[in-house]
């Protein structure tokens, strides 16, 4: 579905990332792993075309990005960064923004897109909340509203970065298996960033994982038994448990 090849990133003239040959496939849930500031959220915004300090190629459906403009390219995959919205709205107000592909020169939602709003809605459980203004949402309950503006979008592709950040285990958790199951059922190509290894390594497909501005395409076990992500997150106060396959503080 996107597929990376000879990715070269720069971000205000550093380098970033080198030489990155990767591809996300239709279905997939696929995490992105690395190191604060080695540049996850650069490398989001450049496969969303949010970032022009690129070299290399990056396709989707097999079209370069670059020849995807405007619309279509809202058509063909969804974001969900950390901003959060600011203006007040309800939470079936913000949903239906992510219609604007489709709506017409007024914005004026037509009986198809608020359907596909009250379908998403239901789907990911918000549909009690739907009058809610989004300032007295929860982080997670937002976060569930971010991604559902996502869905309307009806892309293949929907890229996020850092979902589970400020939310507690149970919602990191809840969006979790919520974008599985969206990989799975409505056969999207999921790509999301995140540090939480411990949560994510039995869920995710593929793991994306940034060392040394290389990117590392690889399944857990690999990563385990070659022992690479233990280098990416050394710490002297961290120890990796192989067999439970898990960071663990080491003790006093």
């Amino acid at each position: 579905m996107i597929k990376a090849k000879n990715l070269n990133i720069y971000f205000k003239e550093k380098s970033l990332i080198k030489n990155a040959n990767f591809e996300l496939p239709k279905g997939s849930l696929t995490c992105l792993l690395g190191p604060n500031g080695s540049g996850k959220s650069t490398l989001i915004r450049t496969l969303a075309h949010m970032h022009s300090g690129y070299e290399g190629s990056i396709q989707i459906k097999n079209q370069p990005i670059e020849h995807i403009q405007g619309e279509n390219l809202s058509k063909y995959l969804a974001v969900v960064l950390t901003d959060k919205p600011q203006v007040p709205m309800t939470v079936e107000e913000l949903v239906s923004t992510g219609r604007f592909p489709y709506t017409s020169f007024m914005d004026k939602l037509t009986l198809k897109d608020k359907a596909i709003i009250d379908k998403t809605l239901n789907f990911i459980n918000l549909q009690k909340y739907k009058s809610r203004d989004i300032t007295t949402l929860s982080d997670g309950e937002l976060q569930r509203a971010m991604i559902a503006r996502a869905l309307v979008q009806e892309t293949p592709v929907i890229l996020l970065d850092e979902p589970f950040s400020h939310l507690d285990i149970p919602h990191q958790v809840e969006i979790l298996l919520l974008l599985k199951k969206l990989a799975q059922e409505q056969n999207k190509t999921i790509l999301f960033s995140t540090h939480q290894w411990n949560f994510v390594q039995d869920v995710a497909n593929q793991f994306l994982l940034i060392h040394h501005q290389k990117i590392i395409a690889q399944n857990p076990d690999d990563m385990i038994s070659s022992g690479i992500l233990e280098k990416v997150f050394h710490h002297k106060m961290l120890i990796f448990d192989k067999h439970n396959r898990i960071f663990k503080i080491k003790r006093q």
